[in-house]
């Protein structure tokens, strides 16, 4: 079963801007169980695709050509040597579960076409499906006139036209995604870069909006990102964009726009760490931990699109975690640490699919201990995978401790600065893991007992007086039960006499 089928149109949307590098398709060959996969590659046959096309980078326009159907290849593990160890690079996974494909049993092939020249507006193409067993023998899928024909025109595929702008409003509509594929957006703002896959609203402003096709079992059509630069961006679950009426926004293709990132990424209070195999690779500032990183794709490589592809980072190089020789690496959507480097290396090795995805890198602190390891045992380690800053103990302080030690004749008396922590206050180690989060604790008020003459006697007569009344009644109440006579009539009176005497007291 092929797909797209054949018999059928197909009609592409293509960028007219010739920098876009035209379009890829993706083509399937699903065999529908292993047994099926199995014996075409016993037999040897070849599984072919048949077409005009106009390729990228191979044959003359309008010419016939060849093209195989392969499997899916897996990644190449690329071991890395640390420490006498070989370490593999870890896949990270993509950034929302959606991105996930899996197509068991599925031959692949993708042709990147050719720009459509400046003076062409539509194209068409024809292809048909066919076998090539070892023998030379061809055995046709189609039939004459009943081929797959697609169709392509030239138009934006992303966005809609802009809309036009109200001059007394901040925002506006800016234009709508009319993307036929599967797709997700990066949004990249103050101090964030999440991804939101497509029909979820963004929370928040940003800067940049970076639109990234996402390969699916529908996908035909394999588009380059686009990106778009302005103020107040905000996409919401109908694919509307809106943006600030009070800065110009710019559409780009987002391969271009290495320039423009890495001069306002700082800006949004972030660090640019780089462009690496189509990938922009941007993580949060310093001082910072643990360090978010971000892995958002510039360009759609066909090699990232059947398999991942192996990025390797230097982290200390751009001054991040460069104190810490080991670290782990922490995955938000699964909940899992991907990593531990326990070798003291600061290369990062990465395994990336074609949307991207995130993690976070966190330094690991040794715990002290005061009894002597085994040998052969590692010293305990903890790792922080929320966001925090450490603060230092300034040098000032220190001083002022070593001159109070020095001086214990001082007077017990003398008043001490009311700003001025002591050790009674709180404890030195979380003064100086929160120094810079909460300021220190009010100084304790001691309570004293006072003693005036006036106030007790005003409180001991009442008090008299009550205590005389309980006895009275108490009395009378026992000499109505000794000479039988019922008391109930005086139980009953006993709360409002309480109550008179109180009054009659005050």
């Amino acid at each position: 079963m092929f797909f797209p089928p054949l018999d059928s149109t197909l009609v592409v949307d293509v960028p007219s801007n010739a920098r876009a590098g035209g379009v890829s398709l993706l083509f399937r060959a699903r065999t529908g169980s292993a047994s099926a996969l199995e014996q075409l590659k016993q037999d040897g046959v070849k599984v072919q695709a048949w077409t005009n096309a106009p390729v990228d980078g191979d044959h003359t326009e309008g010419e016939w050509g060849a093209y195989n159907f392969e499997e899916a290849p897996a990644a190449a593990p690329v071991n890395v040597n640390v420490g006498n160890k070989f370490v593999e690079p870890f896949p990270l996974p993509p950034p929302t579960e959606d991105n996930i494909v899996d197509e068991p049993y599925t031959l692949f092939l993708t042709l990147k076409l050719k720009a459509l020249p400046r003076y062409q507006t539509e194209a068409d193409f024809l292809v048909t499906y066919r076998l090539l067993y070892p023998s030379g023998e061809v055995k046709w899928l189609g039939y004459h006139g009943r081929d797959l024909r697609c169709v392509l025109k030239k138009t934006d595929p992303w966005l809609a036209p802009p809309a036009s702008a109200n001059p007394g409003s901040p925002s506006r509509l800016f234009s709508s995604v009319s993307m036929k594929e599967p797709w997700g957006c990066w949004a990249i703002g103050p101090r964030s870069v999440k991804y939101y896959p497509k029909g979820v609203t963004t929370d928040g402003d940003a800067t940049f909006l970076v639109f990234v096709p996402k390969r699916a079992p529908s996908t035909v059509a394999l588009h380059q990102p686009i990106i778009l630069h302005g103020a107040n961006l905000k996409l919401d679950s109908s694919g509307a964009v809106t943006c600030s009426t009070s800065i110009p926004t710019r559409v780009y293709t987002a391969i271009a726009s290495e320039p423009e990132l890495s001069s306002a990424i700082p800006d949004l209070g972030l660090h640019w760490l780089g462009a690496k195999e189509g990938y922009a690779f941007i993580t949060s500032a310093a001082p910072e931990q643990p360090v978010s990183i971000h892995a958002v794709p510039l360009s759609i490589n066909t090699v990232a699109v059947e398999r991942p592809i192996t990025v390797d980072l230097d982290l200390a190089s751009h001054g991040l975690l460069a104190e810490h020789p080991r670290f782990v690496v922490y995955n938000p959507l699964t909940d899992a640490v991907l990593e531990s480097d326990n070798w003291g290396s600061r290369q990062l090795h990465l395994s990336l699919g074609s949307s991207g995805g995130s993690c976070v890198v966190s330094p690991v602190y040794a715990l002290s201990t005061n009894k002597l390891l085994p040998v052969g045992k590692a010293t305990w380690g903890i790792a922080y995978l929320t966001p925090h800053t450490l603060a230092t103990e300034p040098e000032e302080e220190e001083g002022e401790e070593e001159e109070e030690d020095a001086e214990p004749e001082a007077e017990p008396a003398a008043p001490e600065p009311e700003a001025g922590p002591t050790d009674l206050d709180y404890d030195s180690e979380i003064e100086f893991l929160n120094r810079e989060i909460k300021p220190p604790p009010p100084r304790r008020r001691l309570v004293s007992a006072v003693y005036n003459p006036r106030r007790t006697v005003e409180y001991l007569i009442p008090l008299l007086w009550r205590t005389m009344g309980y006895l009275v009644r108490a009395l009378i109440i026992r000499l109505f039960t000794m000479i039988g006579l019922p008391a109930a009539p005086l139980l009953a009176h006993r709360r409002p006499m309480q109550s008179h005497v109180r009054i009659h007291q005050g």
